[in-house]
């Protein structure tokens, strides 16, 4: 974008014209720096490194001129600035900040300090962690929409590429996530330990976009998107272990004509069972609860109960008539999806 940031040993920040190397401005800092610093529209941010902590310092873009500071209880780590500043810190937590003036929109807790540039996207910013953690948080208030776990520790952010994310680490392993719903997309086995994140090389044509991989052996590899008869979208993706549903438009039928079949016999095959999944006094927010699960595959239906105080309240549950491994092979399914609540009940039939 036409500027050139470089720190000097001293502490000193100085700004050259990219187009001929003029200076611009300097202005020293005095502190250090963990991280490049970021630009975004006519203001530059620095990720500070202080005693005990560390701060998100913006300056004028074309003076160099102080602008605000916000102080953070960890060192700052690389800052990704769009429509806000988005940053993870040593302290294991993920910032939000103003862009106008600093403050923090919302910070998200984590199982370890937060590690590389995150990736966004329209809805969601992700981030990995050293808990060896993938995690999916709401853009405007920081909700999770999903986490999952990794193969090793990472050594970079993660990578969008259109609608996947791709993160490596230590390992040779490379994992990818769908962005929408965290699930598996695949996984690739380096011959040796990668000496870089990979780098996607995205073209006009997205058919010849390409992500190249360097390992420390010296090895470059350069993948391509693949080829071959026509997959189930992504937008409906399976989980292993469950056989293919019939999966049917809500609107035209009130719930799967045929159940999940287990894959194998149930391990107690005189017992059925039900799993409830929610309870909720409201029927419009019931209902949308099952058109939800209807709408990943699962054989969702309400049921009404009755309680004094609270009137009629409606349970949403999955299978009216399950095998023992059936059920728990779907209470895992319900977990990829972030469901944890699902509760495994004896029927009468």
């Amino acid at each position: 974008n036409g500027w050139l940031i470089v720190q000097l040993r001293d502490s000193t920040l100085v700004a050259f014209r990219a187009s001929d190397g003029q200076e611009i401005w300097r202005r020293r800092i005095g502190h250090t720096m963990n991280a490049s610093p970021a630009i975004s529209g006519d203001r530059i941010y620095l990720p500070i490194e202080g005693e005990g902590g560390g701060a998100i310092r913006a300056l004028d873009l074309s003076t160099g001129n102080y602008v605000w500071e916000q102080t953070l209880t960890g060192i700052p780590g690389p800052i990704l600035a769009l429509d806000a500043i988005f940053v993870g810190a040593t302290d294991n937590f993920f910032y939000r900040l103003r862009l106008d003036d600093g403050r923090v929109d919302w910070y998200v807790r984590t199982g370890g300090d937060i590690y590389g540039l995150p990736a966004i996207d329209e809805e969601r910013v992700y981030v990995t962690s050293l808990d060896n953690i993938v995690r999916a948080l709401d853009r405007e208030n920081g909700a999770q929409r999903w986490r999952m776990p990794l193969q090793g520790r990472p050594e970079s952010g993660p990578i969008r590429v259109e609608n996947s994310l791709v993160l490596s680490g230590l390992a040779p392993n490379i994992q990818m996530f769908h962005t929408e719903t965290g699930r598996p997309m695949g996984r690739l086995t380096a011959d040796n330990e990668l000496a870089m994140p990979p780098q996607h090389i995205q073209r006009e044509k997205p058919e010849k976009n390409r992500t190249v991989l360097l390992t420390r052996a010296g090895e470059l590899m350069v993948l391509k998107s693949a080829t071959g008869p026509q997959q189930l979208s992504a937008q409906f993706p399976l989980h292993p272990i469950l056989p293919a549903p019939n999966v049917i438009p809500h609107n035209e039928h009130p719930f799967l004509v045929q159940p999940l079949l287990p894959s194998s016999p149930p391990i107690y095959h005189a017992r059925r069972f039900t799993l409830q999944v929610a309870i909720y006094d409201r029927s419009a927010a019931a209902q949308g609860a099952v058109s939800m699960l209807r709408d990943k595959g699962y054989p969702a239906f309400l049921t009404a109960g009755r309680r004094s105080r609270l009137g009629t309240l409606q349970r949403v549950r999955i299978g009216h008539s399950l095998g023992h491994g059936h059920a728990m092979r779907i209470i895992e399914q319900l977990h990829v999806d972030g469901i944890t609540d699902a509760r495994l009940i004896t029927t009468t039939n």
